[in-house]
């Protein structure tokens, strides 16, 4: 009996182990570059520096002055991204898909202030995807596509 207690916990360890969880990578900008495919330009604590991101992530992308980044990261899927501060944020590269469902009332492009500009194509996945923009100024440029639809909340 205690053998098979063992065994069983040594296999579910063993499943576990090879399971890569979501996390929220934060934008450092201390590598080389401005890409997204750089480890050192991530965090996933304020002391701890991250790894590229991976299908599932949430991004925040923090500034107060000009912050300019290139996704090199192609067909990457993603929870949320979220630009804070008041700067402005410059996205281009290759597309990224959100898959936030807005069921779960969590919004999957989020700006508080600041302007952002957009020059990647954006797939949205199945269901609905809330953007929470505020007062921020939003230009898109890439395309949208996907089954899913974009949804504005808060002030216009």
């Amino acid at each position: 009996m205690m053998n098979t207690r063992f065994l069983l916990v040594g296999a579910v360890l063993g499943m576990l182990s090879g399971q890569v969880w979501a996390v929220t990578r934060t934008w450092s900008g201390l590598g080389e570059d401005n890409r997204w495919g750089t480890p050192k330009n991530w965090a996933v604590s304020a002391d701890v520096e991250g790894a590229v991101p991976q299908n599932g992530d949430t991004l925040v992308f923090p500034s107060d002055g000009y912050l300019e980044t290139v996704n090199d990261l192609p067909g990457i899927v993603l929870e949320k991204i979220a630009f804070t501060g008041t700067g402005a944020h410059s996205l281009s590269g290759a597309s990224f898909t959100l898959r936030q469902s807005a069921t779960s009332g969590a919004v999957a492009l989020e700006s508080a202030t600041g302007e952002v500009t957009n020059d990647c194509a954006i797939v949205l996945a199945d269901g609905e995807q809330k953007s929470s923009l505020s007062t921020a100024r939003v230009m898109q440029t890439g395309m949208i596509s996907g089954p899913g639809k974009l949804v504005r909340v808060g002030a216009a």
